[in-house]
């Protein structure tokens, strides 16, 4: 079945949705959305991975379009998670296992 509609009948429907997704995994953004046959307007947020919120407001009519940005990078309490932190010994050798040489004087002849 296929479903087609013209353009007049495209520019007549009016949505509204939204969505929210705030995880375990640190996933936190939201959508909301109102559209009519002239104007569209709406907001969404993100989550970055450094942990700053961007946020956009938006309002799209036939005048053109404008938006609003935000950035918010300190409003987000980083997880109480650190690192492990690896320690290791220095290496240590023991001494040698075998005694040092011992040279004997020489023992010239006498030539005169």
């Amino acid at each position: 079945m296929k479903v087609t509609y013209s353009f007049n009948e495209l520019q007549t429907k009016i949505v509204d949705y939204d969505y929210a997704v705030n995880d375990y995994y640190g996933n936190e953004q939201m959508r909301q959305e109102h559209v009519e046959p002239e104007k569209q307007v709406g907001h969404w947020s993100a989550r970055m991975a450094d942990g700053a919120l961007h946020s956009v407001t938006y309002d799209a009519n036939s005048y053109g379009n404008l938006a609003h940005v935000v950035i918010r990078s300190n409003d987000y309490a980083t997880p109480a998670y650190s690192a492990p932190v690896h320690t290791y010994a220095a290496p240590s050798y023991a001494a040698p296992a075998y005694a040092a040489p011992a040279y004997s004087a020489p023992a010239y002849a006498k030539t005169y």
